[in-house]
C-alpha cells in the first residue's frame, strides 16, 4: 500500500469574501482519526489513489480550479 495523501484546496466563495476549504472525503472509510506530522486528521479525508490525486492536480494546473464533485 502506498503513502496516504491529504489534499486541501482553498477557494473563494463568489457570494461573499469568505474562503472555503475543500478536501477529499470518502465516507466508505471508518470514522477514525490519524496523526500526520503531529496533527490529527480524519481518515476519510486521506487517499492513496494517485490517479485521483494526479487528475485533480492536472485540472488545477490547466484550469486554475478543481473538477466538480471531487472535493467537498
Amino acid at each position: 500500500m502506498g503513502e496516504e495523501c491529504l489534499l486541501t484546496y482553498l477557494c473563494d466563495d463568489d457570494e461573499d469574501d469568505d474562503v472555503v476549504v475543500k478536501t477529499l472525503y470518502d465516507d466508505s472509510k471508518p470514522d477514525n482519526m490519524v496523526i500526520i506530522l503531529g496533527d490529527f486528521y480524519d481518515l476519510r479525508t486521506l487517499t492513496n489513489n494517485y490517479d485521483v490525486v494526479t487528475h485533480i492536480f492536472t485540472e488545477f494546473y490547466k484550469n486554475g480550479n478543481i473538477p466538480e464533485g471531487f472535493m467537498v
